[in-house]
């Protein structure tokens, strides 16, 4: 698989794909999850779950990173009216919080292909901000200041509470293994979570909704988006309806 990757990375093979984030609460502007697949040499479709181990092991992450920014900059950029370009949210590793040219390359990109920093949204996990969250603070802060937001996935203990003392993302994606307990103070303690963040004018999002029955207890919770196959499973475009599917 490593050895699959470094050719998609010389050539072809990756690919992006995109499943929107829909609104529970209104109708706002499109957004959509970025995606990385790889086709591997038989025709199998290799998730982001097997190719980031795969990167993180072999030292590509970095890589990955960069070619996934590109590609999804340049999908915008080929969007011909800037007003129906979605904002994109896409994931980063600590390889590119650590990167002292993440920034300017970033700001490149978007100047390059004519697309506003508004419409990116550069996510990065929990987990990683805790084990460097000094070198996460300062990279960050350089994200925000280029009109680009910032969001954090696989959010959703107390300890990630203490994350927002030292950073002040725009967007959370909460655990799945919060959203799938089902003991009696699951709603509440999610309940008392998302009160805490948008508090701190942080919205929220739950990833991996697959069923009607999980958005009837999301709707209560709180969470002001719901990402996951119910609402589309990824494709390469942006064709989704948001104004018709906004509850």
């Amino acid at each position: 698989l490593v050895e699959q990757l470094r050719l998609a990375l010389a050539g072809s093979g990756l690919d992006v794909l995109f499943q929107p984030i829909m609104p529970l609460h209104g109708e706002e502007h499109p957004q959509f999850q970025a995606l990385v697949r790889l086709r591997g040499s038989g025709g199998q479709l290799h998730v982001a779950a097997e190719l980031i181990p795969a990167a993180e092991q072999a030292g590509l992450l970095g890589a990955v990173d960069r070619w996934v920014l590109q590609h999804c900059i340049a999908q915008l950029g080929a969007t011909p009216i800037a007003a129906n370009r979605p904002r994109l949210f896409v994931s980063q590793s600590l390889a590119s919080a650590r990167d002292p040219h993440a920034i300017e390359r970033l700001r490149e990109l978007l100047e390059r292909h004519a697309v506003d920093a508004s419409c990116i949204v550069l996510e990065l996990r929990s987990n990683d901000v805790l084990g460097a969250p000094g070198e996460v603070r300062h990279y960050a802060a350089a994200v925000q200041a280029s009109g680009a937001a910032l969001s954090l996935s696989g959010f959703g203990n107390t300890t990630d509470m203490r994350l927002l003392d030292a950073l002040t993302p725009d967007y959370v994606k909460l655990d799945v293994d919060l959203l799938q307990r089902n003991d009696a103070n699951a709603n509440e303690d999610l309940r008392l979570l998302v009160d805490g963040l948008h508090e701190r004018d942080v919205r929220v999002i739950a990833p991996c909704v697959e069923e009607a029955s999980a958005v009837a207890t999301l709707w209560t919770s709180g969470p002001d988006y719901i990402q996951g196959n119910f609402v589309q499973p990824a494709d390469r475009g942006f064709a989704f309806d948001f104004g018709a599917a906004a509850w």
